[in-house]
């Protein structure tokens, strides 16, 4: 049963990471919200997917050296008003904690390394109240190898974008047992078979093509990440996709 879990977004939101994309993805029930958080110089995290923004000016503001109360100025360009300011992920938990929705944190801490970025999510996620709800992703691996020390249990996910050879050997070498792979890395099934025989947990990014919707529900994919939840439910339904 392939779950479809949103995008940063709900499809009737133009805009990924802001709390008002995500409250259109609850309306939109998918089976999880997919996010990206950064870290501010004082330990908050927020929900953008790069590390600095540009404002309306093309001002930069970059969020590892600011402190929370001094990137709240910040508006989106694309938007108009308070709309656009980027939001914590501690509002999202309480968004998500009254759904059946599961959340996918996927920390960014690869192209900026953020200090203490694994203490910082492991206690954020110990406070949600949703924690049996919630996985951590990343293209870092060696911040989810620091995750299970500082958060034992916490579910993790390897992100990786590359055809790699024989994946599940390398997931099983740091005891990571789900993988975020990029779709193109799973249309050769013997990949996905793999996987599946060692039983690692796929959740598919970001698939937006109609053609593979199906496809891959009907391989067996666990989940689907996808900027069109509404259209990937509808389109997978047929080959046995629950929704909530």
């Amino acid at each position: 049963m392939t779950e479809i879990w949103a995008h940063a977004r709900g499809e009737g939101a133009p805009i990924a990471n802001l709390l008002a994309s995500f409250e259109q993805a609850v309306l939109e029930a998918p089976d999880g919200l997919e996010l990206d958080v950064q870290r501010t110089r004082d330990g908050h995290l927020v929900c953008a997917h790069d590390p600095v923004l540009y404002d309306e000016a093309g001002k930069a503001w970059d969020i590892g050296a600011l402190d929370y109360a001094e990137l709240s100025h910040y508006v989106d360009p694309r938007t108009a008003g308070p709309e656009g300011r980027v939001s914590r992920l501690d509002e999202v938990y309480e968004l998500l904690r009254p759904t059946g929705m599961r959340l996918n944190i996927e920390a960014k801490n690869l192209e900026r390394r953020y200090p203490m970025m694994a203490e910082t999510i492991a206690a954020s996620v110990a406070a949600s109240g949703m924690a049996d709800r919630i996985v951590v992703s990343a293209f870092h691996h060696r911040l989810l190898l620091d995750l299970r020390t500082h958060a034992p249990g916490l579910a993790l996910a390897a992100l990786y974008a590359d055809g790699l050879i024989r994946p599940w050997d390398y997931l099983a070498s740091i005891d990571i047992q789900q993988v975020h792979p990029h779709f193109t890395s799973l249309l050769d099934p013997e990949t996905v078979t793999g996987l599946l025989e060692a039983g690692i947990t796929i959740r598919a990014w970001t698939v937006n093509d109609p053609a593979h919707w199906a496809t891959l529900a009907q391989s067996g994919v666990h989940a689907i990440i996808t900027d069109l939840p509404v259209s990937a439910r509808a389109a997978v339904s047929p080959v046995g996709v629950s929704g909530l």
